[in-house]
């Protein structure tokens, strides 16, 4: 008995957090032709290395001045440690919205999202300045 309160314990102890990989704070800012578009979405994708996955997409939302915290979809707060793909999309709706609604436009072009050459490099420190200054023009 007193051996598997000591296992539980020494789990407690240890966390739960057995990640394959590191993550690593990133916050920033997006604006779209200088001026901020609240709800927009940023997405860092991890580049593969050696054919593997390095960890999970992280992603965040713009607030009304631009700024973004990322995190992971099982909560983890931040992002892989190591290189990044980075996707700007606007606002999108969180539920398929009705088939006679208007369609929405995309406003940040295709080069920063869909077609995106963007880029980014976590380091174990984090990023605090993982700002993207995105024009139409």
């Amino acid at each position: 008995m007193s051996l598997g309160f000591g296992v539980v314990l020494c789990l407690a102890v240890a966390g739960c957090d057995s990640r394959p990989y590191s993550l690593a704070p990133v916050s920033g800012t997006v604006t779209l032709n200088g001026k901020p578009v609240p709800r927009t979405l940023v997405k860092f994708v991890p580049m593969t290395v050696d054919g593997k996955t390095p960890g999970p997409v992280s992603t965040g939302r713009c607030d009304g001045d631009g700024h973004y915290s990322l995190t992971t979809l099982d909560g983890g707060r931040g992002a892989v440690v190591g290189k990044h793909r980075v996707s700007i999309f606007s606002d999108s709706p969180a539920v398929a919205p009705p088939p006679d609604a208007e369609p929405t436009v995309e406003l940040f072009p295709s080069q920063y999202n869909v077609l995106t050459k963007l880029r980014a490099e976590v380091p174990e420190s984090g990023l605090e300045d993982a700002d993207f200054e995105v024009t139409t023009r």
